[in-house]
């Protein structure tokens, strides 16, 4: 039985587990940055990366491809210690940017909190 795609919604997606499974390996792959900008920066790349590797269209990623490290696109303590940004909908990410360049990405379901990504800055403290 095939199941109906519905264009220009979610269902017509890869599965969101496998392309962040394959944007969190590619991550591990990638230098590691020395600050919050160049962490954003690598990680937005690599999140486009793989969804058009999983075959997204690039149609489906111009507002993330526009998105900006700025406090209008969401991010909080620009510039100070931690810089934060969180998802919103079915799957609730929350990204952390250290000012040394470290990642960290949480997965907060129903307010509890699941570290599925870390890694230290390339900057010394």
């Amino acid at each position: 039985m095939q199941t109906e795609k519905k264009s220009g919604t979610a269902t017509d997606l890869p599965p969101f587990k496998a392309r962040v499974e394959l944007c969190l390996r590619l991550l591990d792959e990638a230098p590691l940055c020395n600050s919050q900008q160049s962490a954003h920066d690598q990680i937005q790349a690599i999140w486009v990366e793989a969804n058009l590797r999983m075959g997204v269209p690039r149609e489906r990623l111009k507002r993330l491809i526009a998105g900006t490290f700025s406090a209008e696109d969401g991010w909080e303590g620009i510039g100070s210690d931690v810089a934060s940004w969180e998802t919103m909908g079915d799957a609730p990410f929350r990204i952390f940017l250290h000012a040394d360049g470290a990642i960290v990405i949480q997965y907060t379901p129903q307010n509890a909190l699941k570290l599925i990504y870390s890694r230290p800055g390339a900057r010394k403290r």
